[in-house]
């Protein structure tokens, strides 16, 4: 199964190959490249506004240096969701051939690669799913671990359509309507 980031990797693949190269230079301990990564990424989200209560979810505690250019290594320990990303700019997969069951939150845009293989390629099943990126596997996880139970299981009857497409838009189960 394959789950893409909330927002591209680019930019932390990017500073996760600079902060390796460094951390090889200047013989870091794995505790220093996560440091420096997780300092690095507050610094980028702190320019954009991003480092405001209300958009600090991913936080199991909120310390208040985490509004600060520079926070504590505790306050910036707090954020899984730096610890996912570090994760998976190490992330790597190979091309695949098979069919693919692509499942979407609805609250979210729906771009780039996956609009084009959602409306040009066979073996492509759309299954759109209620929430955000994160509000699927929190708010309405009941909802998305059926639907990825169907799509492990291949319980896909006749009778059963999860979506269907018409004119351009697919239309889900659960009433969304996405522009492919």
């Amino acid at each position: 199964m394959l789950v893409v980031p909330a927002y591209p990797t680019r930019l932390h693949t990017l500073a996760h190959r600079v902060i390796k190269g460094l951390s090889t230079l200047l013989t870091w301990s794995k505790e220093q490249e996560l440091e420096y990564f997780f300092r690095f990424r507050h610094v980028y989200k702190y320019l954009r506004g991003e480092r405001k209560t209300g958009k600090l979810k991913g936080f199991r505690h909120i310390e208040p240096s985490i509004f600060t250019l520079k926070p504590t290594t505790y306050a910036l320990l707090q954020d899984d969701n730096a610890i996912l990303d570090w994760t998976i700019t190490e992330y790597d997969y190979p091309a695949y051939s098979g069919d693919i069951e692509l499942i979407w939150a609805r609250e979210e845009s729906f771009h780039c690669i996956w609009r084009r293989k959602a409306a040009q390629e066979e073996g492509t099943r759309l299954h759109v799913v209620p929430g955000s990126h994160i509000g699927c596997r929190t708010d309405h996880i009941q909802t998305l671990s059926e639907t990825v139970a169907q799509c492990v299981d291949g319980i896909h009857s006749a009778n059963t359509v999860d979506s269907v497409q018409t004119d351009g838009f697919i239309e889900s189960r659960y009433g969304a309507n996405i522009s492919v």
